[in-house]
């Protein structure tokens, strides 16, 4: 947008002008920014106007550029939309913006919760009644689920890696989620890729986690992406020369079509999209995947083979 009334002095520009901009999110029908210690509102429903449009009145819709007080240098990193309140979340702190029926620069309240400390560059996971973020540990990660306490109207914080502290390896980078399977899926990166995933799967009744778990998911190829759609989780991977969009099912009770169980082969295809080859002479059929698939095992001979 532009400055259309006033000056550098009653109408400046947005903190968020010449210095980095953190993260980006939509909220109240306003475009956000976090920058530095402050949080930036477009005007209402005019997201790509950080100017007031007059100077002699301060209106409800005008936009707002608040900074954060508090007794340490917080500067703002990712935010989590959670039961009509916006969560803040800086390398040491947590804020709160109340959800109240107007967001304007007269009702704006920020304010510090909680003095947990979670891993920058990883943005935090809405999933349920809660939300995850991991936090550093030496050498490894842990994962904190963090609520809000109906009785008393404060949040808490309690760690899901409590009982495996020395299971997931520093440098988390993702966490997805299906709220539909009850499951919570952590990538990592050591610098050289991953092949790894991390895997929380848990099991509500009523309001009582009467399960949980975490495993391990370990794949051929680099993990560069992954997301939910439902029950099902896509993967970005690479395998050093081509990149490649995967799909994993993780249906709770999944069988195979006509069976009463799930055939477990990575990268399966269905034969009616290959062309099989038989060869009478060596009575070995052979199926081209269309794309790498590592060592196979060979039924003719019980040893390994390549494919």
């Amino acid at each position: 947008g532009t400055r259309l009334v006033g000056d550098t002095e009653t109408n400046p520009d947005p903190s968020f002008v010449g210095s980095t901009i953190e993260n980006i999110f939509f909220w109240k029908n306003r475009l956000g920014f976090l920058s530095g210690q402050n949080i930036i509102f477009s005007e209402a429903d005019e997201y790509y106007n950080f100017f007031r449009t007059t100077v002699l009145q301060l209106l409800d819709s005008a936009p707002i550029d608040a900074g954060i007080s508090h007794t340490k240098v917080s500067n703002l990193k990712h935010v989590a939309t959670f039961q009509e309140k916006l969560v803040v979340f800086s390398d040491e702190t947590q804020f709160v913006i109340k959800g109240n029926e107007l967001l304007t620069p007269k009702t704006i309240n920020v304010t510090p919760t909680t003095e947990y400390t979670a891993l920058a560059g990883v943005e935090p996971l809405t999933q349920g009644n809660f939300i995850y973020f991991p936090f550093p540990r030496n050498s490894y990660n842990g994962v904190n689920e963090y609520a809000i306490d109906l009785n008393t109207d404060t949040f808490r914080g309690e760690e899901i890696t409590g009982q495996v502290p020395k299971y997931i390896p520093a440098n988390i980078k993702q966490l997805v989620g299906s709220p539909t399977e009850d499951i919570i899926v952590a990538s990592t990166s050591n610098g050289s890729g991953t092949t790894d995933l991390y895997v929380y799967k848990y099991f509500w009744r009523g309001n009582e986690r009467v399960q949980s778990a975490w495993s391990r998911f370990t794949f051929q190829d680099d993990i560069v992406n992954a997301f939910f759609i439902e029950s099902d989780l896509y993967l970005v991977t690479e395998d050093g020369t081509n990149t490649h969009l995967e799909k994993m099912s993780l249906e709770s009770g999944l069988v195979d079509t006509g069976e009463s169980y799930a055939i477990h082969l990575d990268k399966r295809r269905a034969v009616s999209g290959l062309s099989p080859s038989y060869d009478a002479g060596t009575d070995k059929t052979t199926i081209v995947a269309g794309y790498p698939i590592g060592p196979v095992f060979d039924f003719s001979n019980g040893g390994a083979g390549t494919g």
